[in-house]
């Protein structure tokens, strides 16, 4: 006749503690990755918003030197269209100063003929 004889399930508590400080370690290892993970993913988003931005004011004043560039060469095309302008009012001003001596001088020639016959 055999006996059977229950066994005691062998003490793993010990192993188990083990592996649940592993596992834990483990997870706070992972979970450490997951924070540097999305601490870099942060920074790559603030680094792509400061250059969007620093692009953004680049251009603006990229935009602002060509407009003042712009404004530059209209005033100086006017200030010559006036400098022009003067000149060739001068000038007809000289004219009609130079016909209005030769008519002056055309009458005072009339005038002294007349004088002469009287």
């Amino acid at each position: 006749m055999a006996f059977f004889t229950m066994q005691q399930p062998p003490d793993n508590t010990r192993a188990f503690a083990e592996m649940a400080a592993s596992t834990n370690a483990a997870m706070m290892h992972n979970s450490d990755n997951m924070k540097m993970v999305g601490l870099a993913q942060i920074g790559a988003q603030q680094l792509q918003s400061e250059q969007m931005y620093n692009l953004g004011r680049r251009q603006i004043n990229a935009d602002v030197e060509l407009g003042r560039e712009k404004l530059d060469a209209k005033i100086e095309i006017a200030t010559m269209n006036y400098k022009e302008f003067v000149l060739s009012e001068e000038d007809r001003h000289q004219e009609r100063i130079a016909e209005m001596d030769v008519r002056k001088h055309e009458i005072d020639v009339a005038r002294s003929a007349d004088n002469s016959l009287a």
